[in-house]
Order: structure tokens, then C-alpha cells, then sequence
């Protein structure tokens, strides 16, 4: 079985703490999953370009979604350039019920439940992505 690669979306200033937990719980040796740290940290003025060609070679975006996903700019230029791609994406809540949909989600697209804390992965058989 060949691995999915997964690309990781969050808010880099506040939900870091939830891409590190979300990668352990997918990511373990030996996983299906394979997720690389592709978040683009710097500011340049190429980041269009090099966030759209680390989303085509992915095969899923996850999208952690947390109290500020919803101004964060990254995430919300991310889940566009995934459409554009025409790559399926998952948002996941990585605040308990507290966690803000991205603006640039569709209307049904909906936030899965994961809470950060939890040893269960929110990736797993039952969880299938669509292309939006």
C-alpha cells in the first residue's frame, strides 16, 4: 500500500501545538500517512508559488481549524490553492468546540470533531474526503 501524503494547514501563530499532536497521531513509524513540514514560515513574496507546488504533491490537506482559523491568512490562501489543485481537504476542530471555520471554506464543508488532547487519530478507515 503506498503512503498519502498529507499536507498540514494551521495557523502557524496559535495552533502549532495541534500540527505537532495531529502529525505524532497520524504520522507513527510504520503509518499510511506521511506528512512532511511544508509550512511556509518566512515571508517572501514567492510563497504562492511554493505553497501551490507542496499542495500538488500532496494527496490530502488536512486543516486544523482553531480559535483564529477564521483571519488566519494562510490558512484560508491554503484551502484555495488545495481547491485549485483540485485537492480534497479535511477540517479538523483542534480547539474543542471552540475552533473557527476558514472564511474561504464552503458552506458545507463541515468541521470534523478531533480534540488535540485525544490518543485517537481523526484520520482513520471511516473518514472519507471529498474533492471540493
Amino acid at each position: 500500500m503506498s503512503q498519502v501524503r498529507v499536507f498540514v494547514s494551521f495557523d502557524l501563530d496559535h495552533d502549532n501545538d495541534c500540527k505537532d499532536r495531529l502529525v505524532r497521531q497520524i504520522a507513527p513509524a510504520g503509518s499510511r500517512f506521511g506528512v512532511n513540514d511544508w509550512s511556509i514560515r518566512e515571508v517572501a513574496a514567492d510563497w504562492q508559488v511554493k505553497a501551490r507546488k507542496r499542495i500538488a504533491n500532496t494527496d490530502l490537506m488536512l486543516v486544523i481549524c482553531g480559535e483564529h482559523t477564521d483571519v488566519a491568512a494562510s490558512v484560508n490562501n491554503e484551502i484555495v490553492l488545495a481547491r485549485d489543485a483540485n485537492k480534497p481537504y479535511l477540517l479538523l476542530d483542534g480547539r474543542g468546540g471552540r475552533a473557527k471555520k476558514p472564511k474561504t471554506a464552503l458552506e458545507t464543508d463541515r468541521v470534523l470533531d478531533w480534540n488535540p488532547s485525544s490518543a485517537r487519530s481523526p484520520v482513520g478507515s471511516s473518514t472519507r474526503a471529498t474533492v471540493r
